[in-house]
Formats: structure tokens, sequence, C-alpha cells
């Protein structure tokens, strides 16, 4: 039985092409010998929910068709051809992953393909499509058979067999499945769905409406739709959250009774506000409901690759882990790490191994102050996908994990944005009103403009925090947490909020205060217990006097979605650039930052005394060119990350030439010098 890693949960995520059917064992050994350590989990991407609908149990051999023996059918990997898996061959493999101390989990996507692999559950059961007004999706889970019974009932039964059958100790489902194929403006609009609304809410169906549930025409969802999102948008949102609510607890109470497992995607490359108005997923709900794992799919570099229309959204994905950590911190979140797939064609620890490095660094960096201390926002990786990855490569992984994996955290000397549950549930009603910025939108825009946050607090736990503090959005919180942060004295603070809110209300002094001049709903920041210098004063003052020029709509007229929910996805109104540099302006500058650099940086106190400095890169074209400096004297700086290799330069200015730098500490060098790789980040330890 091979050795655990042990520093963190490690989960792969693989085919069944990722495996060699005509070994003895299936390939059990062949796979996990690839890897350094033998992984907690393997997911089995089994893909096609049909190795669940239409398993009929293991009294005869069968052999499954290709669109389970590999992702979407892929004929080949990067080592072998697709083979003919039967339901024996995978029940053996299970045995042997077991035999090797990995559990196995079954995987599946909720995809559907016209019957062009094998005859499809799905077509004989059309009422289970998810109905768009000018479209079909995949599965609906929620809704209900021609004879009245639910989906979800005969699903539960099909899936415990076949868990049971097969000897899988736990099923996660991904893509369209949970969440489900369409955001949720555009439906499920069926008549099915809107009875069940109808039943939970008490809401009267317009007669119109009700008259025509049985005719599930483009004209009369599009009726519905537009009643539904113009009149009772927050009410169709909360309905299928719980909705969601309602399944999960279904599922688990029954998976948990046979002794399995329920990890669900449960979020789409969006943070918990997007996956809840967009997707109709209460992430708390759910976690609630009793699923045992949330997979955040934090996949920035993958998506920049393959969309390099898009602006960079590597911020925008990395901030969701943090949002989502903060929002349920009881809850297991296996972070996905997308590192290759054949199948999707991109590569990245070939391809952009730096920017890969960045993403682990990162996740691994990510901090939530709790009462009892700093916790890690991930719990593990999910590293996707497994089936092509060699020694090699798993051996660069490992060696990325040992450096992004640090112990002792004491101290963010970087701002701690403090998250409200509170805040978020007022979020709702607010962002209808005027599509303001949601405090993970504040996030990924001041780290774009520079100014990184590491760590983040519940506001429940703000006794324990002793940091800079950032409070988007400080007007939606609750009175009582608005007088909380307002007693806040441990640290400098930042807060946003609606124009013409006044922090004099609750006994807050700013030190400075300025609002969006050119949006029709502007918002204001201001900030307390903080040193203000001039040079930012002045700077702030010149960066909010100018109006960007772009277009200042009515909240009607922002519209309601890009057009993909990898993207950006939600629409906002206009915040100009000037306040938005002037709010990342504000939020490094303010306080007695101990670090500064002309590269983005995050820094962490450790508990043995040192300090844990992370350099970015912005530029994926060339390497970083910068300095750290420090308001103390450096005694040692050393790297963590595998580059640089030589000893750091120390400097006795910030702009000294680095040719006549010393690489020893003599006591009174403030500077020293990095050189970042492209697109990536490195990380020192320093001792002042």
């Amino acid at each position: 039985m091979g050795k655990k890693y042990g520093k963190t949960e490690v989960q792969v995520w693989t085919p069944l092409i990722g495996f060699e059917k005509n070994d003895e064992d299936k390939g059990a050994k062949r796979m996990l010998d690839m890897m350094p350590f033998t992984p907690d989990v393997i997911s089995a991407f089994c893909y096609h929910m049909d190795i669940i609908l239409q398993h009929e149990g293991m009294d005869k051999e069968v052999i499954l068709p290709p669109d389970m023996c590999s992702y979407y059918a892929s004929e080949r990997n990067g080592f072998r051809e697709r083979q003919a898996w039967s339901n024996y061959d995978l029940r053996d493999l299970i045995k042997n992953l077991n035999a090797e101390g990995a559990e196995v989990y079954l995987n599946v996507m909720a995809n559907r393909h016209d019957n062009h692999y094998h005859n499809e559950w799905i077509y004989e059961h059309p009422e289970i499509i998810y109905d768009v007004v000018d479209d079909k999706g995949a599965f609906n889970v929620f809704r209900r058979f021609k004879d009245g019974s639910y989906f979800e009932d005969f699903f539960i039964e099909k899936l415990c067999q076949t868990l049971t059958d097969y000897g899988f100790a736990g099923f996660l489902p991904t893509d369209l499945f949970c969440p489900m194929s369409w955001r949720i403006n555009r439906g499920d609009y069926s008549g099915d769905m809107l009875d069940q609304f109808a039943m939970h809410t008490g809401i009267e169906l317009p007669e119109d409406i009700k008259a025509n549930l049985g005719d599930d025409c483009n004209e009369n969802k599009a009726r519905r739709g537009d009643w539904l999102w113009n009149e009772h948008r927050q009410e169709w949102i909360e309905f299928y959250a719980w909705r969601w609510g309602v399944f999960w607890k279904k599922v688990c109470d029954r998976v948990h009774a046979i002794g399995k497992k329920i990890m669900s995607l449960g979020v789409y490359c969006t943070d918990p506000f997007e996956n809840y108005y967009c997707m109709g997923i209460d992430l708390k709900l759910m976690a609630e409901s009793g699923v045992d794992g949330i997979v955040p799919n934090v996949v920035p570099t993958g998506m920049r690759l393959q969309h390099p229309d898009w602006r960079d959204p590597y911020y925008n994905y990395m901030y969701m882990l943090p949002m989502i950590s903060a929002f349920i911190p009881e809850e297991k979140l296996i972070t996905m790490l997308g590192v290759r797939d054949d199948t999707e064609e991109w590569d990245l620890i070939h391809h952009a191994p730096c920017s890969l490095e960045r993403d682990i660094y990162n996740i691994t960096g990510y901090m939530r102050k709790d009462k009892d201390g700093y916790k890690r926002c991930t719990d593990g990786f999910l590293v996707c996908l497994g089936d092509s990855l060699r020694n090699e490569d798993w051996q660069w992984i490992q060696e990325r994990f040992d450096e992004g994996l640090f112990e002792g955290a004491q101290k963010s000397e970087s701002p701690t944005v403090i998250w409200s549950d509170n805040g978020f549930y007022n979020l709702l009603p607010e962002y209808i009103k005027t599509k303001r910025w949601t405090t993970h939108k504040y996030l990924y825009e001041i780290a774009n403009r520079g100014t990184l946050v590491n760590a983040v607090a519940k506001i429940e736990n703000l006794d324990s925090v002793e940091e800079i503090i950032f409070v988007p959005n400080f007007d939606l919180l609750s009175e009582e947490e608005k007088k909380n942060i307002a007693a806040y004295n441990r640290g400098s603070v930042v807060c946003t909020a609606m124009k013409g809110f006044n922090p004099e209300e609750y006994g807050i002094k700013a030190d400075i205060s300025f609002c969006d001049n050119f949006s029709n709903y502007g918002a204001m920041a201001f900030a307390f217990n903080t040193e203000i210098t001039d040079e930012t004063r002045a700077e702030i003052e010149k960066l909010i006097s100018v109006d960007d020029g772009q277009p200042n709509p009515m909240v009607d007229e922002v519209g309601e979605y890009e057009c993909t929910i990898l993207r950006e996805t939600l629409m906002f109104t206009k915040v100009t650039e000037g306040f938005a540099n002037a709010v990342a302006l504000l939020v490094k500058n303010t306080g007695t930052e101990l670090f500064t650099s002309n590269l983005p940086i995050t820094a962490m106190k450790l508990k043995n005394g040192k300090y844990r400095i992370c350099v970015s890169n912005p530029s994926y074209i060339s390497y970083g060119y910068g300095v750290v400096s420090c308001k103390k004297p450096y005694k040692s700086v050393k790297s963590v990350s595998a580059y640089p290799v030589l000893p750091l330069k120390l400097l006795n200015a910030a702009d000294q030439r680095v040719s006549f730098a010393q690489t020893v500490a003599d006591g009174t060098q403030c500077h020293f010098r990095v050189k970042s790789t492209p697109g990536g980040m490195c990380i020192f330890e320093v001792e002042l």
C-alpha cells in the first residue's frame, strides 16, 4: 500500500483512458507508480450519467459505451487509445485501487449527445431535460416524470445501487449536474418548474400563465420568464436555492445510510454571490444539506490560455476560493487544480508552468482567520486531469505543493477582507435594484490594480483579527456588525458603501472619504484608524476628479449576464476607473505597511518570527523586475520557491545598481531585488 502525501488531501480526477485495461490489475499500479504518493481519492471519470441511469446490476458482463470509457468518448490521450471497458473491468479496477490505498469516487457530468455513442436514457424521458425559452439544456434534476413522481427519487435509488455494485466510496457530479446547464434567468421555465415554484412560495400564478402550464411552447415559456424575472426575481432565485437544499438533503441522507460520501462541484467558476444569483445555488444551504465536500473550480490559467480575447480572469477566479471559505468555513473544500486535459486540449504543466506554479502558491497561500488562528482556505486539491501525467509531472507538482504548504501563520501583513453572511444576503435585493459591486468584485478589481489580500475573516471572528481590514459594502452589514467595525481599533479600516451613506452615524470619524461622482449609482469609500500621507491624498483627489467617459446606463439598461458563465458573468453599474484605482491605492497605502514593492506582494508573519513574502509578476511575456522594501533592515533573505536559484541581492537603496549588491546582510539593508518568473510568483522568507 502506497504512502499518502500527508500535508494536504490530494484527489485525482481521471477518465478510464488513464488506466490500462489489459494489465492484470487493470492498470491500477501502472498509474499509481507514476505518482510519488498515493492519492487519497481517485475520481473515476465515467463521464456519462447513464453509468447510473442505465445500470442494471452485475449479473452479467456488459461493454460500456465509448462515452463512459473516456471524456466525451475521446479517441486517445497521451498514453493510449481508448479501450472498451466492461462493467466487470471497472469493478476490478476499483477493487485494485482500494488495495493500493486509494478510495474511488464515481464522477459524471450531465451532458447529452443525441444518441451518438449509445441510446441515451434522457431521450426516453425528455420531460427531465432542462427547458429554456429557445433551447434545451442537459438534465434538470428537479423535474418530475409524466406520472408526477420526482426524478430525484428514481435517481437516488439508481445511484445507491451503482455505488454499491461497483464498490465506489462516493459520488462526485460535476458540469451540467450541479450547477445545471443554464443560468436561471433563462429557465427552467417549464410548466413543471412553475408549478413547483408556486407550491413552494404560495405566489399565485397569473391566470394566463396558470391556464397554459401544460403547453411548453416558446411563447408560453417566454411569458413565464418575463413575469418571474421582472416581478419575482428574488423569490425565483431563493426557490432554486431551496430546491437544491432539498435535493442534496435527500441524496446525502440516502447515500450516507449505505456508508458512501457525496462531493459536488457546487460552483462553476463563480464566487458565492454570482453562484447564487446566476445559478440559483446557496452554498450555505448546500453545505447544511450534508454534502461531504465542495469542489471550487479555480482554473484561471486554463481559461486565460483558451480565451485570449477575454479580460484576464486571474483574480476573478482566484478570489472565489477565500470567499467560499469564509461563507461556509466548516465545509471541506477540495480545490480543482487545472493541470492538463487532452480532451479539451490544454496543458498548463508544459505550456504555462510559471502560471500553474502561481496557481498552486496562491491556492495554498489564502488563509482564513478564525478564533483559534489561521486556517488554509483549501483542504486539498483535485488534480484535473490525471490521465496523461508522467512521473516527472507528478514530481514537479509535489515540489510546488511542498513549497506552497507552509505552516505557522501568525499575522497577515497584507489587508484582511471581512466577510458577513448578513451582507451577503442583504446584497441580493440591493444588487437587483442598483447592480452595485459585490465583495468579490471589489477584491479582484483592486487585485488587478496591484493591491492583493491573502486573508479573510468572518465578521463573527473580528475579535481575533489584528490586521488592516477591508470591508466592502459596509452599509449592507447588520446594525450590530456596523457598530463592531466602527469600534475596531487594532488596525486601519477601509470600507466602501453606496453614495449617501454617513459613517458618522456610527461614530466613525473618517480620515479620508470620497465618492464616485460620475456614476448614476455611485459608490463611496472611507478609511479610519489610519495614516494618510499628503501624497496619497493628492493622488486620490486626482484620480476621482476625472470621468473616464464610459457609458452610464440606468439599472434596467445594464443587462443581466455575460454570454457565458465562465467569463466575468455579472453585469455591474458604472464605476469609473479613477474611483476603482483610488480604492486600490487607499487599501494599499493605508496604515503602516511593513513591506512595499513595485510588484504586487502579500506578506505573512510566521510564528517563528520570520516573514513569508509572495511576489507576483502580472506580465506573462517578461520577467518581473522589482524591489521589496522594508521599514526595518533585513537580517536574512532566502528563496523558498524553486526560482530564483542564486542568493538574493540586498540593496542599500531601492534604486541601487544590482551589480554592486551584497548577498549577505550586514544589518543595514532595507531592500532586496526580486526577479520574478513570467506570469508567475516567487516566495521568499525574510528575517528582520
